[in-house]
């Protein structure tokens, strides 16, 4: 696997929150997962983002050296 950057954004006062995880070679998103906690229990659910919003991102990617 390569180098990644892994977001984890979560409110504490809900039971759910999102995983973001970002290859740091080439910024591509690997993918997004919604948690939900329920007891002890935590699910990760897959997030298909929309052709739109991928386009989004991969053109607001500035890679410069």
């Amino acid at each position: 696997m390569p180098y990644y950057l892994n977001f984890n954004i979560s409110d504490k006062s809900v039971n759910y929150g999102y995983t973001i995880l970002v290859d740091l070679e080439t910024l591509e998103l690997i993918y997004v997962q919604k948690t939900i906690t329920k007891g002890t229990t935590t699910y990760n659910q897959d997030i298909d983002l929309d052709e739109k919003c991928l386009n989004e991102y991969e053109n607001g990617i500035r890679i410069t050296y």
